[in-house]
């Protein structure tokens, strides 16, 4: 995730204690600072205190650091964690390859940004910690890291494949927690992901890009353009060719409702955006041509000719005639009763 504009509300001001530099803490301000003490962040105090009261979980979990506890990607690690009152909690570790100043200003900021964010489609940031304190024994090197609840039934594309009669049009928009039934959440639509991106992009005082709206977790993510191109708008990957300044502009509400489509088309037919292309580099090749996937042969319950329709507008070359979130929120609804009527949900 990503603030359109960077300059964000004041704590108030702290002392940094490897320089005693008195910093205001603009978030902008302490990543800056910190990432000049990048080796010494752990003994930072004013990092933690960015963030809101209760968040340093330092001394309240514990990593399990057995193998099938680890989800990994080209950019992060998620393992698996015991909170002392909570239950099981998910451990984030950004590890793309980067100087450890660069980790630490891209942890700072996607934890502060997350930690800010409250609503009922986007699963919370509980706290933060020092992964070395969390997980001593195992080596690791002090590293900043975001603890947020343990999604017993994983992503949604991993619910798909253990549960592969569910009704993908009603599925949720994220995981199921740990302390929820899978039923109950199957009440719920595939509109709430239209919901939590429109609580995103209608954020204050500045807009939030998601900027990797996928099902799950990929390995295919590429370093160049920090995503992977089988979801990527177009302009995400050649920004000049197809209508934005630089990849700053690129990154844009108009680039994640492409991408939101796309991952519409992944949960509703179980497979990735252009699956029959197994070549990473011939999909980049197809994307950089501004080919889209072609539409599945044979019916798809919820993929019928307007929710295609739907999908091929929001993959439009032209960024700006994409349709806004409220058109697809209002048309995703429509779909929903409309199912919902078929299969007996509304008499």
């Amino acid at each position: 995730m990503s603030v359109i504009d960077d300059r964000s509300p004041s704590t108030g001001p702290l002392d940094c204690v490897q320089c005693s530099t008195r910093i205001d803490a603009c978030i902008a301000i302490v990543i800056n600072h910190a990432v000049q003490h990048a080796q010494d962040w752990a003994s930072a105090c004013h990092i933690y205190t960015v963030f809101p009261i209760g968040m340093n979980f330092n001394e309240q979990i514990q990593i399990d650091h057995s193998p099938e506890s680890l989800y990994s990607t080209r950019t992060a690690r998620v393992y698996r964690a015991e909170h002392k009152g909570r239950g099981l909690v998910a451990v984030k570790i950004l590890w793309e390859n980067a100087a450890p100043g660069r980790l630490l200003q891209l942890t700072i900021r996607e934890s502060w940004t997350w930690s800010q964010l409250h609503h009922d489609h986007i699963v919370p940031l509980w706290g933060v910690a020092d992964v070395s304190q969390i997980a001593t024994g195992f080596g690791f090197e002090p590293q900043l890291c975001m603890i947020s609840p343990w999604m017993i039934e994983g992503n949604i594309m991993g619910f798909l494949k253990r549960n592969p009669d569910a009704n993908r049009l009603r599925l949720v928009g994220h995981s199921v927690p740990q302390n929820k039934s899978s039923k109950a959440y199957l009440t719920n639509q595939l509109w709430d992901i239209v919901k939590g991106v429109d609580y995103l992009h209608s954020f204050k005082p500045h807009k939030i890009i998601h900027g990797d709206l996928k099902g799950q977790f990929s390995d295919s993510t590429t370093t160049a353009y920090r995503g992977n191109p089988r979801w990527l708008a177009f302009e995400r990957l050649d920004p000049v060719k197809f209508g934005a300044i630089n990849a700053q502009d690129a990154h844009s509400t108009q680039s994640d409702v492409f991408e939101m489509m796309r991952t519409f088309l992944q949960v509703l037919t179980g497979q990735e955006p252009f699956h029959d292309i197994t070549n990473e580099m011939a999909v980049i090749n197809k994307v950089h041509q501004g080919s889209n996937p072609l539409r599945p042969s044979g019916p798809i319950n919820g993929l019928n000719e307007a929710m295609w329709n739907l999908m091929v507008l929001s993959w439009n070359h032209d960024r700006m005639e994409r349709p806004s979130l409220s058109v697809i929120w209002e048309t995703m609804e429509t779909f929903v009763l409309e199912d919902a009527l078929l299969v007996g949900y509304i008499s």
